[in-house]
């Protein structure tokens, strides 16, 4: 924070054993990367990719936690991915159709104060938690949720899904409006309870 602007430039890589980085603004270029071995923590007013090319991989040991916490909205065009944990937070987030959040064990993805719009892939090993204080959406043809485990889903407003939603366990949806469709497809089912198992169909 307090005026400090990081930039990593194209072909370039900021590396460490663990990181914890605290800045205005962070950006980085395309075929450029932010790296930990282990632990990363990263508190920015900002993030923002050059390009499809622009990484984040953490805990590339296999061991580590990784936190970012933006105070804007994130928009992601490259990949963010750790080989153990990953919490991503900021107000509004849109995972564009290049775009990929993925973690080997426990990925939880929350916008705290807007929508979560997925145009991409979404994947965690163990656990997948997506959250939204507004919307949550699955966009179609490119969206992608998955999870070797399980997968929890909470909107505050409503969640609408129109493409793939995959899970080896359990996948469990909290939203006061559920909406399941198919574009140009099969007809629209619209559900109005909170938990999935205790769903209510309001209108088809």
């Amino acid at each position: 924070g307090q005026g400090v602007n990081i930039n990593i430039l194209t072909g370039g890589v900021m590396l460490g054993d663990s990181l914890k980085i605290s800045a205005d603004a962070l950006s980085i270029s395309d075929n450029a990367m932010l790296s930990s071995a282990g632990n990363m923590n990263v508190a920015a007013d900002s993030l923002s990719f050059g390009g499809t090319r622009s990484r984040i991989v953490a805990a590339n040991s296999g061991s580590g936690l990784a936190s970012i916490t933006l105070a804007n909205s994130f928009s992601n065009i490259g990949a963010i991915h750790s080989g153990d944990v990953m919490d991503f937070k900021a107000p509004s987030i849109s995972n564009t159709s290049s775009g990929g959040f993925s973690a080997l064990n426990t990925l939880t993805v929350e916008a705290r104060s807007g929508d979560l719009y997925n145009a991409g892939a979404l994947y965690a090993g163990q656990q997948l938690n997506a959250k939204a204080s507004g919307n949550l959406s699955n966009a179609a043809s490119t969206g992608t949720m998955d999870s070797d485990g399980n997968i929890s889903l909470i909107a505050g407003s409503t969640f609408t899904n129109n493409n793939t939603i995959n899970a080896l366990n359990n996948v469990d949806i909290v939203a006061p409006t559920f909406r399941n469709e198919i574009l140009g497809g099969v007809p629209s089912r619209y559900w109005g309870e909170t938990a999935w198992g205790e769903e209510r169909e309001t209108s088809y």
